[in-house]
């Protein structure tokens, strides 16, 4: 039988990462010559004394055994692989959205962030204002319009990153509603044009209506009235709304 089996290089175990090659040999004393077989960790098996995988991946992970025989016997030597990989497309959510539309004041739910690594990965979150925090899981909880935009969730480990994101939004009803002019009421000359423009702080956008119109869009922030006449002096009414809440804002014109 042979009389010891040994590996070139010598090693008996190996750390790579994924796309890495391996390259070992198997050597024997044996009288008449041996016979050579690699047994892979998924049980196939290769006939040479040479091991020789030009790009590992992942499922090359695990135990390789080398066994010299002849009609006399045999014997075996072991080496054991272990593929490093960084979490490429593999991160995922829990829950797994990556959209979230809410009101003001709701809980947004904890989120957690997870990968597939090998060594297991470490996370970080970075916040819309740039904040960062270690951990896998990110925490609001009771909602602001400051909390809205998008959070970003970094996977990395010794072989490389990988990130992934999610979108909140925040929304509330009108309010902050303002005047081009904070000159309350107008007065202005009889003939001439007043425009006045009217702002509201919403979430989705508003939609605007004048006293006298019938419609509402978003253009109809501009209340544009020409050739004025002294008969137009009246209270004119400006309304903003959103799919939230309606809001309202009173303007005297004389």
């Amino acid at each position: 039988s042979p009389d010891q089996v040994s590996l070139l290089p010598a090693n008996t175990t190996y750390t790579r990462k994924e796309g890495d090659s391996l390259n070992v040999t198997c050597l024997a004393l044996c009288e008449p010559a041996c016979n050579f077989e690699w047994t892979f960790p998924d049980y196939t098996k290769h006939n040479s004394s040479n091991l020789l995988i030009n790009s590992l991946q992942r499922t090359n992970d695990g135990k390789y055994t080398c066994r010299a025989s002849n009609n006399f016997g045999f014997k075996m030597s072991n080496i054991t692989v272990t593929i490093n990989y960084n979490p490429g497309n593999s991160i995922f959510f829990s829950p797994s959205s990556t959209s979230y539309v809410k009101l003001e004041g709701d809980t947004l739910e904890d989120i957690t962030c997870s990968a597939n690594c090998k060594p297991s990965c470490t996370f970080e979150w970075t916040y819309p204002d740039g904040t960062q925090y270690l951990g896998s899981t990110l925490r609001i909880g009771r909602l602001h319009r400051t909390h809205a935009g998008v959070y970003k969730c970094k996977g990395y480990n010794l072989v490389g990153y990988s990130e992934k994101t999610i979108t909140v939004a925040v929304n509330y009803p009108p309010e902050s509603i303002r005047l081009s002019s904070t000159n309350t009421p107008f007065i202005v000359r009889e003939f001439t044009t007043v425009r006045v423009t009217c702002e509201a702080d919403c979430r989705p956008t508003c939609s605007y209506q004048w006293t006298g119109q019938n419609t509402w869009t978003s253009a109809n922030k501009h209340l544009t009235l020409t050739s004025i006449r002294r008969t137009a002096t009246s209270t004119y009414k400006r309304r903003a709304r959103n799919t939230i809440n309606p809001s309202y804002l009173m303007l005297k014109l004389l």
